[in-house]
């Protein structure tokens, strides 16, 4: 275990409370140019059809529409915007272990105010290889996880993660919040949990810039 420090290869972070000033290591990640983006909203107080007016009732809504549009348009490149309300979202394979797969998308939350719940129960998401997602102004709670090597987060792609607070949270001591292999990226993040040994192992590249 370090901190303070920019860390790739076997190694992890764990500490209590913020990880802050780490040396800079800068990440190329792939950037498509030529994509049309598809903007869809989340409240889980309507079952809509993911406009602002009417919106979808859960992630998975969302993350399940952008996977079909890949699928009917496979010459065309989509990147999703998803904007979640305020408010407190649960429900496994609603908004809790849920797979990304394929897909380039962000997820922003309201700042404080949109909270994923594990109910002491689920991990939150796992993103594949072939894909690019940002997570923004979300604060991750009561997650769950008893599977070794692995994170209440699992990625295996492109992850950033902004604005996001990861707290009360339970995994096995050889797992963590964040479990990367992939590319990670890391800005102004809370995490915070007595029952968690490393806030983020990393087996890919990383930055960390706070």
């Amino acid at each position: 275990t370090s901190n303070n420090n920019t860390y790739h290869g076997n190694d992890s972070i764990s500490a209590i409370g913020d990880i802050y000033n780490n040396t800079y290591f800068s990440i190329d990640f792939v950037n498509i140019t030529d994509y049309t983006i598809v903007t869809l909203y989340v409240n889980n107080r309507y079952y809509g059809n993911g406009s602002k007016d009417s919106p979808f009732n859960s992630i998975s809504d969302a993350l399940l529409y952008l996977k079909n549009l890949n699928l009917a348009n496979r010459s065309a490149n989509y990147k999703g915007i998803i904007h979640i309300s305020e408010g407190t979202y649960g429900g496994f394979n609603q908004n809790l272990r849920l797979y990304i797969t394929d897909l380039n998308v962000e997820i922003n939350g309201v700042l404080n105010r949109t909270v994923l719940d594990g109910s002491n129960s689920h991990w939150f998401f796992e993103i594949s290889k072939d894909s690019q997602v940002k997570l923004t102004n979300i604060t991750f709670t009561n997650g769950l996880l008893r599977k070794a090597d692995y994170g209440l987060i699992m990625n295996s792609g492109q992850l950033s993660v902004t604005n996001c607070t990861f707290l009360n949270s339970k995994v096995v001591d050889t797992s963590a919040f964040i479990y990367n292999t992939g590319l990670l990226k890391l800005s102004n993040n809370r995490m915070n949990s007595s029952n968690v040994n490393d806030y983020i192992y990393n087996k890919g590249r990383m930055e960390n810039d706070l």
